[in-house]
């Protein structure tokens, strides 16, 4: 008994078995230790060495059942059974079944870290196998529990199994699913470490920092978070939405959100998400505004995306307004009102709103203006500049720029001058600031007082300077105050200033003629005056009277200055320039220039005067003549004064004189000076009536100085009103005008002397020739020389000028349309047809301008540069026309441009569809020429989809695909695309079941064929032939021999059918679709009556599946289909048999309403009769009406030996019996026997037959019938 109990003794036990281990007897040594175990937790020393050596007995299951047992008994010296499963999993011998509990350990422990070696210890087949394992645990135990009704071994094993998602590339469901686990807080430590060794997996994989960053921000690490968001995002920017994704709905502190946020709005500004970004850019700039830099970089970058954007762009000019940057927030705002005007009320509102914050600021003030200004609302443009003024008054040049522009608009604004003035004053600018002033006192009593204000304004910035003091005694004349005005004058008299005083002896002379009573103060300023400076006092007083236009009391005071100063006489002679500047009737006082001017010596100066005057007042100088004669004999050599002397002998009527004066001038001299002598003496003619000798003279002078051509065109037209046959002065008149560059009159001119003189018509035509040079830019000289050289019958120049006309001048289109419309009947040439083509493409006239182009290469193909030129340019101008498009289509035609031909064509189509039989003409042409031209297919294409024609559209395809299988991957598209909206046609699915296999695609090549049979039951040879090729390719689809085997039962050719199930046996190795595939070969073994075959055929089934159930409902499933696929075919045709056999399968089906439907026709024949009264009695036993069935076949006569007639009789018993009918169902059954063994049958008929009788008469004795 001691034995028996030391024997549980561990120790001793795994003594004995350590024992027989090292004695090679490793079963003993197992059996020992299975003894030994006791079922406590004392088993722990013995379950480690047993695992050892189950495993080394190849007992791989019990040795990874002890280890775990081992585990469970211990948890706390679970290291020692994961070192020793270790042990045996690499010891070389790694097997699926310790690597499985080695992962299952690890991720009980936490030890992610480890699963990565794990899983390298295993092929491919065990991971996939333990794959599968967890996955099924996944789906079936974990997943339909909530997450906070998981257990902690429904968690682990969640999290191994998202390790092994991701160690096979499926991150973005390890994302879904550990972003749904850590909904659970306590689990999101154990997530973090796990995600972490799904880092080290992969580098370079961003899922596993999308996780992290998820499950940090979860868990409050924002930094962490972010870490991680910054590797998944470097690792692949794709995955930017994914992280924003993470974010949205985190609530993060504002101390630990700003590195988030910026890299948050980092990705936004990636994506171009203006929507999200726009409040995070806020919120940074809130938050800090120091990273105003930052965050107007991130609006600049939105704004490069979205550069329409106005919400953006007032953003970003909000920003800079609230940043101080009020320039580059003006640009912004300007941004928005050049693309949205309607904007400025907003904008307007905003630069108010900075503006009253910094009224100094130039840039809003120039802002401000420009809309003010833009809306007509000066007044606050004004009230703008003027709150700044009173800010600031040392802005001035600012100030001045922006009340210019509003000036520009309203001259007379009465505030904005005053504002002017002053601002002028403040830069120290009097005299500008006087001149505003003076201009203020212009515009009535208000300006007046304006003007009174800044101007003592001005007197207190610069007490002494006269030109505030002259305009204030301008202010104070207007106001009648003429004391406080003579009050000033004397103020600036006791400084004794002498030029001072000067200026302001005008002024002193308007005081005292308009208030005489003032005139003794004035007398004493008048002395002080003198005693300062007589010679400046004299010549004031000149300038006084002739300010007065007191001319003659001006040249003495000027004579007397002279007296006074003579060395003086240089600025005399200047101050009376300068006085004669501004007075346009100064005539005597110019001549008194002149004559100073003579004696001095400036002859060319004094001749200058003479002249003026004479243009001022010749009367006046013409009674000078006598003197200009003496002036001539001292001074021979000046053409000037001569010229004067012509002037004058001209304006007295001395034409005689005139014309010797000119001639003798006309012989010695030459250039400018001589054209003025010859116009004279034409002049002189004209006035004598001598028109035609004038016209000679006049353009000569002309020839010499081409300045004077308003004076000659002046004399010309003068003559020509006298006469207006002239003809020389008329095509002189005609060179005057070009010369003037009024060649609208140089024309008219020219063309009325070919009309009056036709002879001279090429003279006239080298006249126009010259005109040219005159004008390069009109086009009427070349209008001009077209029409001539088309009224002298050169046609070939004149449409060559027409056409030139045209490109100068488009005005002249229609005039120029009419003449050449008017050759066409006659002269039918291309240039004439290309230049009327031009003219209508300028008129609009584009189906005009076709025609033409059209015309012009029938007759010269040559020209056909030229007329594509004209085309395309038409084309551009009217895109929306088809005539161009057209006839180009048809140029690049004839000579061999197919391509641009096909792509008018295809332009054609698309805008004008109605066009579509000219454009299959087109298509048609170019593959006449170029049967292999992959475009013009294409179009062909378009056409067919767009007429619906599928059997076009096919055959083209097909073509296509004939001479060009590169484009197999596009005809593949266009038939996809095409079958998507026309998906029944059998030609395209056809189509496509061959693309598909063309480009290898075999497995949907089977789903296409499919597809096609439960359509087109009738294609069933068209689809076994690519059955057929399919083979060739792929033997182990099991698909493509289950619906070539049911066409062949649908084609009644059993055989075949069991011939490609048969080879479908060899290849096809799949369970599942062996047991469709027995089943079938079942049917068909029966129907070919080899049973069997049959039976053997449906055992193969049954071990396959020991599901009878299943083996049934397939069974179904197979005759269903069969019947559907036969219903398809016979509802395509008409005969009585096959409406017969149609009704017969519609009602195995069970459709009633389909299978009466289909009996709804009267049979022909008595036995075609019969055979539609088998199905309606069915029918009619299904519809419950069965007395009506059992009539209707009664109705038929009977042979025993016809088939047809036995089957009759059968469907009669078995209704009768059904009703209860059983003599009428034993007469049947006796009508059968013969040939049926319904021995059983009638001895139960008859049996039934009796019971009934009996239970009725009483007449049944010992079972006979009585």
């Amino acid at each position: 008994m001691l034995d028996f109990f030391g024997s549980k003794d561990p120790a001793k036990v795994l003594e004995r078995a350590n024992k027989q281990y090292l004695e090679g007897r490793i079963e003993g040594a197992i059996k020992t230790i299975e003894g030994g175990l006791t079922e406590t937790k004392s088993d722990f020393e013995l379950l480690p060495f047993v695992g050892r050596l189950y495993f080394e007995n190849d007992q791989r299951m019990d040795s990874v059942t002890a280890l775990k047992r081992a585990y469970h008994l211990c948890p706390e010296r679970g290291d020692e059974v994961v070192n020793t499963l270790s042990e045996i999993h690499y010891s070389g011998k790694g097997a699926i079944e310790t690597g499985d509990l080695l992962l299952d350990l690890h991720a009980q422990r936490g030890e992610y870290q480890e699963l990565d070696r794990d899983l390298k210890s295993l092929d491919k087949r065990a991971i996939e196998a333990i794959n599968r394992k967890y996955q099924r645990l996944f789906e079936n135990n974990i997943k339909p529990k909530k997450v906070d009704d998981l257990s902690s071994r429904d968690i682990y094993l969640y999290l191994l199994y998202c390790y092994l998602l991701a160690a096979i590339g499926e991150n973005k469901k390890v994302v879904e699913l550990l972003d749904k686990l850590t909904d659970r807080k306590d689990t999101i430590p154990k997530a973090i470490t796990l995600v972490r060794a799904i880092s080290k997996l992969r580098w370079g994989d961003p899922y596993p920092y999308l996780l992290l960053t998820k499950v940090y921000l979860k868990h409050g690490e924002y930094q962490d978070a972010l870490t991680a968001a910054q590797r998944a995002y470097e690792f692949d920017k794709a995955i930017g939405p994914a992280i924003l994704e993470a974010m949205e709905g985190i609530e993060i502190p504002q101390a630990k959100a700003e590195g988030l946020l910026d890299f948050k709005l980092a990705l936004h500004l990636d994506q171009k998400d203006i929507d999200r970004s726009l409040p995070l850019l806020k919120a940074i700039y809130e938050q800090n505004p120091d990273k105003v830099d930052e965050v107007i970089k991130g609006f600049r970058d939105l704004e490069r995306a979205y550069p329409d954007n106005i919400e953006l762009k007032y953003f970003l000019g909000d920003l800079y307004l609230d940043a101080g940057r009020v320039g580059l927030a003006i640009d912004e705002y300007q941004k928005i009102l050049s693309s949205a005007p309607k904007e400025e009320n907003n904008v307007l509102k905003r630069l108010v709103k900075s503006w009253k914050k910094d009224p100094k600021n130039t840039n809003l003030i120039a802002q401000l203006v420009e809309i003010y200004l833009n809306r007509d609302e000066l007044t606050k443009a004004v009230d703008t500049i003027t709150q700044a003024y009173e800010v600031d008054p040392g802005l001035a040049d600012e100030y001045v720029h922006n009340l210019n522009l509003i000036l520009e608009k309203d001259i007379k604004n009465l505030r904005a001058l005053h504002l002017l003035g002053l601002c002028y004053l403040q830069k120290g600018e009097w005299e500008n600031a006087t001149l505003i002033f003076d201009n203020l006192m212009e515009l009535g009593d208000e300006g007046v007082e304006l003007a009174r204000q800044a101007l003592e304004q001005g007197r207190k910035i610069a007490p002494d300077n006269v030109d505030i003091i002259k305009s204030l005694i301008g202010v104070m004349e207007r106001l009648g105050r003429y004391s406080d005005a003579l009050d000033l004058v004397e103020e600036v008299s006791s400084s004794r200033e002498v030029e001072s005083l000067v200026e302001l002896i005008p002024k002193l002379d308007h005081i005292v003629k308009r208030a005489p009573e003032l005139a003794p103060r004035a007398e004493r300023i008048y002395e002080i005056i003198k005693e300062v400076d007589p010679f400046l006092s004299t010549l004031a007083a000149a300038e006084a009277r002739a300010a007065s236009r007191d001319f003659d009391k001006a040249i003495e005071e000027y004579k007397k200055a002279l007296e006074i100063d003579p060395e003086k006489r240089d600025m005399i002679e200047n101050i009376i320039t300068r006085t004669l500047e501004g007075l346009s009737d100064a005539t005597r006082l110019t001549l008194f220039l002149a004559k100073l001017y003579l004696s001095d010596g400036k002859t060319a100066q004094a001749s200058k005067l003479f002249l003026d005057a004479h243009k001022r007042n010749p009367e006046l100088v013409a009674e000078l003549i006598d003197d200009y004669y003496k002036i001539i004999k001292d001074h021979p050599k000046d053409p000037s004064l001569r010229r004067v002397l012509v002037d004058a002998l001209y304006t007295k009527g001395m034409y005689e004189q005139v014309l010797r004066e000119a001639k003798e001038a006309i012989e010695t001299l030459s250039g400018k000076e001589k054209g003025h002598f010859l116009l004279k003496a034409g002049q002189a003619l004209v006035e004598k009536g001598n028109l035609s000798d004038a016209v000679r003279p006049i353009m000569l002078s002309l020839d010499s100085n081409p300045d004077l051509v308003d004076e000659v065109i002046k004399s010309l037209g003068q003559i020509v009103d006298i006469d207006r046959n002239n003809i020389p002065a008329h095509f002189a008149l005609g060179r005057a005008y070009g010369m003037a560059k009024k060649i609208n009159k140089a024309v008219e001119e020219l063309l009325l002397t070919a009309r009056i003189v036709p002879t001279r018509v090429d003279r006239i035509i080298n006249e126009l020739e010259r005109l040219k040079s005159y004008s390069p830019a009109s086009g009427l000289p070349y209008y001009a020389r077209g029409f001539l050289y088309l009224n002298s019958d050169r046609v070939k120049e004149g449409i060559a000028e027409m056409e030139r006309a045209m490109e100068m001048d488009n005005s002249l289109v229609d005039r120029i349309l009419v003449m050449l419309q008017k050759l066409e009947p006659t002269q039918k040439t291309a240039p004439l047809y290309l230049t009327l083509a031009k003219a209508a493409t300028i008129k609009g006239l584009t189906d005009v301008a076709a025609q033409h182009y059209q015309a012009a290469f029938n007759l010269e193909p040559g020209a056909r540069e030229r007329i594509i030129k004209g085309l395309k340019g038409l084309i551009e101008k009217h895109p929306d026309t088809e005539d161009p498009k057209k006839v180009l289509a048809n140029v690049y035609l004839k000579y061999g441009a197919l391509d641009n031909a096909i792509i008018l064509a295809q332009g054609v189509l698309k805008d004008w569809p109605e066009e579509v039989d000219w454009v299959t003409e087109v298509s048609q042409e170019v593959l006449n020429l170029d049967p292999d031209h992959v475009t013009a297919h294409y179009l062909l294409v378009d056409i067919a989809k767009r007429n619906k024609d599928n059997s076009r559209l096919v055959e083209t395809l097909r073509h296509l695909l004939d001479f060009a299988p590169q484009e197999v991957n596009k005809v593949l598209e266009i038939t996809t695309t095409w079958l998507k909206e026309e998906g029944k046609d059998l030609g395209m699915l056809l189509l496509f079941a061959d693309l598909l296999y063309l480009i290898g695609d075999v497995a949907k090549v089977s789903d296409i064929l499919d597809r096609i049979f439960q359509l087109y039951p009738e294609a069933g040879d068209e689809i076994l032939m690519r059955i057929k090729n399919v083979l060739k390719r792929e033997k182990t689809n099991y698909s493509i021999y289950g619906l070539a085997s049911t066409i062949f039962i649908q084609k009644r050719e059993l055989e075949k059918a069991v011939e490609i199930l048969e080879m479908a046996e060899r290849y096809c190795l799949d369970p599942n679709m062996r047991v469709d595939l027995f089943l079938r070969l079942t049917y068909l073994y029966n129907q070919l009556g080899r049973s069997e075959d049959a039976k053997k055929a449906l055992n193969q089934a049954r071990k396959l599946t020991p599901d009878q159930k299943s083996i049934f409902k397939l069974i179904t499933k197979l005759k269903s289909e069969r019947i559907k696929a036969d219903v398809e075919v016979l509802k395509k045709k008409t005969d009585e048999k096959s409406r017969i056999r149609l009704a017969h399968e519609l009602v195995e089906l069970g459709d009633l309403e389909g299978a009466e439907a289909a009996l709804h026709f009267s049979p022909s024949s008595s036995r075609m009769f019969k055979r539609w009264g088998v199905i309606k009695a069915r029918l009619l036993c299904l519809k419950h009406q069965p007395i009506d069935a059992l009539t209707l076949l009664r109705s038929f006569s009977l042979r025993a030996d016809d088939d047809l007639d036995r089957k009759i009789a059968r469907e009669r018993m078995e209704i009768a019996e059904t009703i209860g009918f059983y003599g009428e169902a034993l007469a049947m059954a006796d009508f059968l026997s013969p040939y049926l063994d319904f021995q059983k049958k009638r001895d139960r008929f008859r049996s039934f037959l009796l019971e009934k009788m009996a239970t009725g008469k009483g007449l049944v004795i010992e079972g006979r019938l009585l």
